[in-house]
């Protein structure tokens, strides 16, 4: 994370939800303050089949570089809405999608982790879009690489039911297996509730 992302001005909530004031981006990570947050899950159809792209992190990241994570997410600012986060596509990806994305939910997720506590409330978004072929242009500080699964196996992992995902690489084609220790640890019932989301 850089200085002047330390420094954004975020909108901070008590825990029922209720604006409370607001709070440095680095104040919100090292007091555990809930803080909403934009969340996007691009899906793919491909004959009939529905699936999903997870980035990896960019190495350059401060926090879980190189680690799996949802397709694209970002922090609201101070004042922003949730559609105002769709900017974060084009920032991370390069790409401005070609459907109107579709507001699913608001969900809360809360990651622990020995030096700060992030609790976010998570705008989601699920995006039809075809990522194949179009990830020359992806912000290498920002994201390594994209991938992706079968919608259906995803589903499978976030219930406990598979141990591991088998990624798609793009644009190389290989496959790689990734489990939970290689996600950013957003909690189970986070990706498992997103992820059934997609499929309705």
């Amino acid at each position: 994370m850089t200085i002047a992302e330390n420094q954004e001005t975020l909108d901070i909530f008590s825990d029922n939800g209720l604006w409370t004031g607001t709070a440095s981006r680095a104040d919100v990570h090292r007091l555990g303050l809930w803080h909403q947050t934009f969340h996007a899950w691009i899906v793919t159809e491909t004959d009939g089949t529905p699936l999903v792209w997870f980035q990896r992190r960019s190495m350059k990241k401060q926090q879980y570089p190189g680690m799996w994570d949802i397709t694209v997410a970002g922090h609201l600012l101070c004042g922003e809405q949730p559609v105002d986060g769709l900017r974060e596509i084009e920032e991370e990806l390069g790409i401005v999608p070609s459907v109107e994305p579709q507001y699913l939910a608001m969900v809360r997720d809360e990651i622990v982790m020995d030096t700060f506590v992030d609790r976010e409330m998570c705008h989601v978004f699920k995006i039809y879009e075809d990522l194949r072929g179009k990830t020359s242009e992806i912000n290498q500080e920002e994201v390594q690489e994209l991938a992706f699964v079968s919608l259906a196996e995803a589903i499978l992992w976030a219930a406990g039911k598979i141990p591991h995902m088998m990624l798609q690489q793009e644009p190389q084609g290989s496959l790689i297996r990734v489990d939970f220790s290689a996600m950013v640890p957003h909690t189970m019932e986070y990706y498992q509730k997103t992820l059934e989301m997609l499929s309705a």
